[in-house]
């Protein structure tokens, strides 16, 4: 068994954020999912030596998600952690998630974690002060005062998520994680119904938020509009 995790980032266009999102190293098998980007993203993450699956035509976050599950599921990496490019991680912040539950996620800062999830904030756990908003320095510097442990939590958001070899036991009939219908949005809330998770005490990420659909909510799960 392989103990070092697979992280999967997903990405549509948005290189920018892409690069910011990459711009700090991880030390763990590495690809980027890719929905046929048309900004030069795969040409771009192939020339700076990145691992890129990409697809022939746009299909959805959904897709990306059950790509990753299946890879995962036949390789022998001990958890799977699939994450948006809009999302910051700093050192430790992986390995915080790792741990026997079926599926984690990570504190996040109050905006990233989103209006109903407020229990995701790292404001609700830790008195981190002022801070910088979207820097790796300042991220950093709050996951290393996180504290170690999980706990239940109810509700989340699917920015970044990590899988033990457990969540196999919650594999659909057709060999998807999640309901490939989903395309983009009410992936998150479908694992909710059916997977317990937890809350990662000792793992910080700062999730930009709304960045992989450009800010639009509305109609984002029309692969005909803005994706």
């Amino acid at each position: 068994m392989n103990n070092n995790p697979l992280l999967c980032f997903t990405s549509f266009n948005k290189l920018d954020i892409t690069k910011r999102c990459l711009s700090y190293k991880q030390d763990c098998d590495t690809v980027i999912i890719d929905d046929h980007s048309t900004d030069g993203t795969q040409k771009w993450l192939r020339d700076n030596g990145y691992v890129v699956w990409p697809k022939v035509k746009r299909m959805g976050l959904t897709d990306s998600w059950n790509r990753a599950y299946r890879f995962f599921k036949e390789s022998d990496h001990s958890h799977l952690i699939i994450s948006n490019n809009d999302v910051i991680i700093p050192k430790y912040a992986l390995y915080g998630m790792m741990s026997d539950h079926v599926l984690t996620v990570p504190m996040t800062n109050h905006t990233g974690a989103g209006y109903v999830h407020k229990d995701q904030s790292v404001d609700f756990h830790l008195d981190t002060g002022a801070y910088d908003p979207g820097t790796i320095a300042h991220a950093q510097k709050i996951q290393n005062i996180t504290k170690r442990g999980f706990k239940e939590i109810r509700h989340w958001t699917g920015f970044c998520m990590c899988f033990s070899r457990k969540i196999i036991e919650y594999e659909r009939e057709d060999g998807n994680l999640i309901d490939p219908t989903l395309i983009n949005v009410g992936n998150d809330d479908y694992l909710a119904k059916k997977v317990p998770a937890m809350l990662a005490l000792g793992s910080f990420v700062y999730h930009l938020k709304g960045k992989s659909f450009n800010n639009v909510i509305a109609n984002r799960d029309d692969l005909r509009k803005t994706y």
